[in-house]
């Protein structure tokens, strides 16, 4: 289901089809009084009263409409199901108005003698006022009717077209309502015990729309109903108007009131000829999609009439049109549009908008901020949506260390971890790290010290890890393949003093060891097995650095108690064993590998160590899936795809039960040629969603084949002992079914960013449903009314790009750090939306004086390789906006490298193709779509893993050997590659 605007944009459609459609729209033209009569009304006198009126239109330059009173004869009670159908099915049936029809006068006589006299009159001509004293005059004992005057259509001066246009208003709600999609008309009423001014009802519309809109609220078409000053009854246009209810500057309650009052005596007609100047002229996108009536009060004090009852529209005029009574009960009714509106969705509408309405009327709000957009109960409500109760709380001791003793001690001879043909039972685990914890001891590592991991997938990384918390320590993780200046920057902000490497290297960092597992173990005391004293679960069990706005990386530290919990939270509805065989696939920087280490050794499962390059190749990964049996995958949406990729040749082994997606949006779609090959009971997928401040995982939404046909963005309920809110960017907690930024509470919230006290500040704070911290994800949700929450992307410039976590802003920053560098810029882009492989970052520079050449060596010695762009386009100036923001739509295409057909700048130029280069550059151009040079670099073109599993595939159907991941990432050129393969 699409985020965007659920209206349609009219900048490009004709005036004329765009009013056409808005007269189209059920209830434009008509409204109607109904009059329960008394016995002694006599028809006659009715039906003569009107013959007189028709003349008087008629000499008024109106066409007859109004010859005769129409009896229908009603055998049913008045009291009926039957009648009251039939009085309101005459109050909405529509006018004539191909003939001109103006008026119609219905008498309906019922089974037990009473009538209902009904009159429908044209909106366009006739407003409330002028309806309701056609009625008085029909049973008045006057002679003499009332004069007929034209009223004069004043239209929009230039200088108010120009004032609305160049304002903030939006023209469309940008909501989804969460509709059937199927046409229909819904209504819905309130009864809100108030007696409320157009004001306030005005002022609160602004407030709850611009909540649910998630930006300045849109238009808005109002009608105040006023009487006529003059004796006459006046005939003319009398239509919408058009409101901003809610001014951005706007920030006291008074001050909204004094601009809504503003509105409703100065706002522009909504008439053809503003639709015209508007779209037509002004190019502006024009849908109104929310309108308000307010009506003036009736009662039944005309002779003759028991009962008066004033319809002012029969149904939506707009998608969503409300009805506001002024006194008495404050009655408030709501129209909508069915295809766009679900009945949840409208009742959580006007419950927001009766509670902050009371809120304006009594002032107890001084600020708009603090303006409660839920009442309580209703709070309480939400609340309970997105809460899900631990099944456990853990205890002061449980820790890693004392969780995976306790496992080792129940099953010591099972495989804890295997790399390679080399294994490691429990027991050999717990001995290796013990005597490894003793040797850090002795160097000095006591509780709250940070250690750094340096290393590569292999069974030492996890014996490390449990040596460090059996210190009472910290583990930092960092990836051998980050770039120095990366690795020194967190080790120097971590503060570490040790940091165990694959081979004793490291960037130099001031007061920095650097040593290795095989020389801790040979300093080991086999005498001496350490257990830190005094270690508690709220301690920092890791360190894990993630992608900064700032340029700045930065560390998240999370406790022991939060991986407890996540493991308690999800062992049951995963069904996770000591029967379970699981992969560490991904790099131990990369939080994923927390749930991988950590949701495999605390459950009692085998852990498959998945070296790097076998990670790189879906065909190898494959492979080593059948040989041991894995049952327990996780992976990042993109890495899957390459496996289906692969699966579609030779099946995936059946061993695998359990496919747990994280680290990135998964757009379900891709997941149809998996069900076309595997039964939803064989092998379960889970989709979860989560950052590395709320310790890996928030949510789980199990993905079936109606989920990917629907495209599905759901990502479940939270898992047990989290919390999820959606709020608007007040803190206010928003009703489901409206979109707000997701805020994140209960069991699974970080401690803070380290050393970041700014940061931390904005991003954890109170939690003000419960005791605790919440954490402040900047990712925009929608929480449904069944508890199950949507994901709609970033508030920010982050993105997640095959798993990794990168700040835009990051890799900006990194680019004005060139000395050439003036301005720079940085988008992503997913050129084909249903192909993940398309997605790239794409950078733009102002730069005289640099090579592209110069300033891709600076971003590959500063960053890592998945946030380098893949394309470097060198611009003049930045295009920005009136308000000096950039536009990015007047930024040029991406500049692709320049092909290199048959020449190259190597030393091999002038040597031609051979027959293999040749169809390798075939192969290649038809997987990038580009034009390919034997010597271009498949990774500068634009390349990634994804793409690289197609030109394999590619590569197999043309009689070619399979293509090794290894291969492609040592040999990146075709001719380096067909040299390799030879």
């Amino acid at each position: 289901m699409e985020s965007a605007s659920i209206f349609s944009k009219l900048k490009d459609a004709a005036c004329a089809d765009t009013v056409g459609a808005m007269r189209k729209r059920a209830g434009w033209n008509s409204h109607a009084f109904a009059c329960r009569l008394d016995a002694a009304v006599d028809e006659g006198n009715v039906a003569a009263a009107l013959g007189v009126l028709d003349e008087r239109f008629s000499c008024a330059g109106w066409p007859r409409s109004v010859a005769q009173l129409h009896v229908t004869p009603v055998g049913s009670p008045s009291t009926s199901e039957v009648a009251l159908r039939q009085r309101m099915r005459e109050m909405s049936r529509p006018l004539s108005r191909g003939t001109g029809q103006v008026l119609r006068a219905t008498l309906l006589r019922y089974g037990d003698g009473h009538r209902d006299f009904i009159l429908v009159g044209d909106r366009d001509v006739l407003d409330q006022d002028a309806l309701q004293r056609i009625v008085q005059y029909c049973f008045s004992r006057d002679d003499a009717p009332p004069p007929i005057e034209q009223r004069q259509a004043l239209g929009p001066t230039a200088d108010e077209i120009h004032a609305f246009v160049s304002s903030d208003v939006s023209p469309a709600l940008e909501w989804d309502g969460r509709g059937a999609r199927q046409a229909g008309q819904g209504k819905l009423e309130m009864v809100t015990g108030m007696q409320v001014a157009p004001e306030h009802w005005l002022a609160a519309l602004g407030l709850v729309l611009s909540c649910f809109h998630g930006k300045p609220a849109p238009a808005v078409a109002i009608l105040q109903e006023a009487p006529s000053q003059g004796s006459g009854i006046e005939l003319g246009v009398t239509g919408f108007r058009l409101a901003n209810p809610m001014s951005a500057g706007s920030t006291s309650v008074s001050c909204a009131l004094d601009h809504a009052r503003a509105q409703l005596s100065g706002a522009m007609r909504y008439t053809e000829s503003l639709l015209g100047t508007l779209i037509g002229k002004h190019q502006f996108a024009l849908d109104v999609s929310v309108g308000m009536i307010f009506p003036l009060d009736v009662s039944p004090d005309v002779e003759g009439i028991l009962d008066i009852e004033y319809l002012p529209c029969s149904s939506a005029i707009f998608p969503v049109t409300l009805i506001a009574g002024r006194q008495g009960s404050g009655h408030l009714t709501c129209h909508f549009d069915e295809a766009l509106y679900s009945t949840p969705s409208m009742q959580w509408l006007l419950r927001c908008l009766v509670h902050v309405c009371s809120q304006l009327k009594e002032e107890g709000a001084a600020r708009l901020v603090d303006v409660e957009l839920l009442p309580q109960t209703a709070r309480g409500e939400v609340v309970a949506l997105g809460r899900s109760e631990p099944r456990h709380v853990p205890g002061d001791d449980d820790r890693i260390e004392t969780a995976f003793a306790r496992v080792s001690a129940q099953q010591p001879d099972a495989i804890a971890i295997s790399y390679g043909d080399d294994v490691l039972t429990y027991a050999e685990l717990d001995h290796r790290s013990s005597l490894l914890a003793g040797a850090l001891a002795a160097r000095g590592v006591k509780p709250g010290f940070f250690v750094g991991i340096c290393l590569n997938r292999s069974a030492a990384v996890v014996i490390a890890m449990l040596a460090i918390v059996k210190c009472g320590a910290i583990y930092v993780p960092m990836d051998p393949a980050y770039p120095h200046d990366r690795l020194q920057y967190t080790a120097g902000d971590a503060g570490l003093t040790l940091t165990i490497t694959e081979d004793g290297t490291f960037p130099d960092v001031p007061g920095m060891v650097v040593t290795t597992v095989p020389e801790l173990e040979r300093e080991a005391d086999p005498a001496r097995v350490w257990r830190a004293a005094g270690a508690a679960a709220g301690d920092a069990a890791y360190m894990i650095y993630t992608s900064g706005s700032t340029g700045r990386p930065k560390g998240v530290l999370v406790p022991h108690r939060n991986v407890i919990a996540l493991i308690d939270a999800t062992r049951e509805g995963l069904e996770l064993s000591p029967r379970d065989t699981w992969t560490l696939f991904h790099s131990s920087a990369f939080d994923f590998s927390v749930w991988e280490i950590w949701g495999c050794l605390l459950t009692g499962g085998q852990l498959v160590v998945v070296p790097h390059w076998v990670s790189r190749d879906p065909e190898l990964f494959r492979e080593l899936i059948a040989r041991k049996s894995v049952s327990v995958l996780n992976q990042t949406p993109s890495a899957f795809y390459q496996l289906i990729e692969v699966d579609q040749r030779v099946p995936v082994s059946d061993s695998l039960r359990l496919v747990i997606f994280g680290g990135e949006p998964l757009d379900a779609r891709a997941l149809l040629p998996w069900f076309d090959s595997h039964a939803e009971s064989r092998c379960r997928l889970v989709n979860m969603f989560g950052i590395t401040e709320t310790t890996v995982h928030v949510t789980w939404q199990d993905v079936r084949r109606r989920e990917a046909l629907a495209g599905s963005r759901s990502v479940g309920t939270p898992i047990p002992g989290w919390h999820l809110y959606v709020m608007d960017d007040q803190q206010r907690l928003l009703p489901p079914c409206v979109p707000g930024e997701v805020y994140v509470g209960g069991a699974g919230v970080a401690l803070r960013y380290h050393e970041r006290e700014d940061l931390t500040q904005t991003r954890f704070m109170p939690d003000p449903f419960q005791e605790g911290i919440m954490y402040r994800t900047g990712d925009r949700g929608c929480m449904l009314a069944n508890g199950v929450l949507e994901h709609l992307g970033r508030l920010d410039n982050q993105i997640k790009l095959r798993g990794f976590r990168i700040e835009l802003d990051e890799i900006r920053r990194v680019l004005l750090g060139h000395d050439a560098v003036g301005a720079a810029a940085v988008l992503f882009n997913q050129p084909n939306q249903a192909d993940p492989a398309s997605g790239r970052i794409d950078a733009y520079v102002v730069a005289d004086d640099a090579s592209e050449a110069g300033i891709r060596a600076h971003l590959a010695r500063l960053l890592p390789e998945h946030m380098v762009p893949s394309t470097l386009t060198f611009v003049r100036t930045m295009p920005l906006t009136t308000n000096g923001k950039l536009d990015t739509k007047r930024l040029p295409p991406p500049k692709s490298p320049a092909p290199v057909a048959v020449a190259s700048v190597t030393d091999n130029a002038a040597q031609p193709l051979s027959a293999l280069e040749q169809v390798m550059c075939t192969i290649w151009q038809g997987v990038l779509g580009r034009e390919i040079g034997a010597d271009e670099n498949f990774f500068d073109l634009g390349g990634n893993s994804l793409l690289a599993v197609r030109i394999s595939s590619a590569m197999r159907k043309q009689g070619l050997p399979a293509l090794s991941m290894r291969y492609l990432y040592t040999h990146q050129t075709i001719r380096k590659l067909v040299a390799a393969l030879a």
